[in-house]
């Protein structure tokens, strides 16, 4: 798989997550993806699945500062693995979200 391909399966993967997260704000709210930090560890052929998880912030946490600021920087930890369960790759993508006027 080309590393392009497994950078946006993985920031696809970071957004969804997002949405799940706050479901009832994605009307109100615009995610602006403002940084990625990556890691590929191995060359993958054949299928792969993610892992996410929030970093640092719980959901209620983020959604009292948005709606105290109306802007808020989270951190989305997302690793990829190959069919056999080996990490393949390790990533951060920092969201930046703010209410829609």
């Amino acid at each position: 798989m080309h590393a392009s391909a497994m950078f946006a399966l993985a920031e696809a993967a970071s957004g969804e997550h997002l949405l799940r997260l706050f479901e009832d704000y994605t009307e109100s709210v615009m995610p602006v993806l403002r940084s990625a930090q990556v890691k590929y560890s191995k060359p993958v052929t054949g299928s792969v699945f993610s892992m996410v998880e929030l970093r640092d912030n719980s959901v209620s946490e983020t959604i009292s500062e948005l709606d105290a600021k109306g802007r808020v920087l989270l951190k989305v930890d997302v690793s990829l693995y190959n069919e056999m369960d080996v990490r393949v790759f390790k990533s951060t993508y920092e969201w930046f979200l703010m209410k829609k006027d």
